[in-house]
């Protein structure tokens, strides 16, 4: 059974260490990793904010930890059981351009990163790595 934001009390938050990262296997769940400090707790902040915007809410999320490797950062990730639900909350530190724990519609975020400065200097060098002309 999935875990959805609704169904936890946020006096479950208090006192968390630590958070063990489980990741599909071939016989199902594994294993991954364990996680602590500054990014557990802005996470477990970001928990207590997804507990408050669904609840009462007659939608249903269920969260999910979203990995953006490419903008060094990570998000809360709210999925929403229609088209165009989703909510993301980015965790801290965010990147430029993104302020973290804002909860924002998932494509407002995702634009907002194609936008970031950061996205531009990897576009910019990706345009330089390729050669205009070859000299011989």
């Amino acid at each position: 059974m999935p875990l959805t934001v609704g169904e936890f009390t946020e006096d479950g938050l208090d006192g968390v260490l630590a958070a063990a990262e489980v990741v599909s296997g071939p016989d199902g769940p594994v294993f991954s990793h364990l996680s602590a400090g500054p990014f557990l707790d802005s996470t477990v902040r970001a928990l207590r904010q997804a507990w408050q915007l669904a609840h009462g809410t007659p939608g249903r999320y269920e969260p999910r930890l979203l990995s953006l490797p490419e903008h060094y950062a990570s998000a809360l990730w709210l999925h929403g059981g229609q088209p165009g639900e989703d909510l993301l909350i980015p965790l801290a530190p965010a990147p430029l351009g993104v302020a973290a724990h804002q909860a924002l519609p998932a494509a407002e975020l995702l634009a907002r990163l194609e936008r970031s400065p950061a996205a531009r200097a990897d576009a910019a060098r990706a345009g330089a790595a390729q050669p205009t002309a070859l000299i011989g």
